[in-house]
């Protein structure tokens, strides 16, 4: 009887465990995948383009430009540590 009871515990145990991997690995996923995050990295890579044309054109200062990319580090920071931070914090 104390056999069965310890391994009813540790098959419990592993499989909470295996859930909890389960879920991780699909919150990660849907990290990856999610869909805000691909619509704030075509807005950077636009905007990009967009700050290279002017640079290109004379209507924006290499040091406008050099803000506008600061800015834009802080939010591809920002969306990085979004998407390894534990869902819903």
């Amino acid at each position: 009887m104390k056999y069965a009871s310890l391994f009813s515990m540790s098959l419990i145990a592993m499989t909470l465990a295996n859930a909890s991997v389960s879920g991780a690995h699909a919150d990660e996923n849907a990290k990856k995948t999610h869909p805000r995050r691909a619509q704030v990295n075509k807005r950077l890579k636009n905007q990009q383009k967009r700050v290279n044309q002017g640079l290109a054109k004379g209507s924006l200062t290499p040091a406008e430009a050099q803000k506008i990319q600061g800015q834009d580090a802080k939010i591809r920071a920002e969306e990085q540590r979004d998407a390894v931070a534990p869902a819903g914090k």
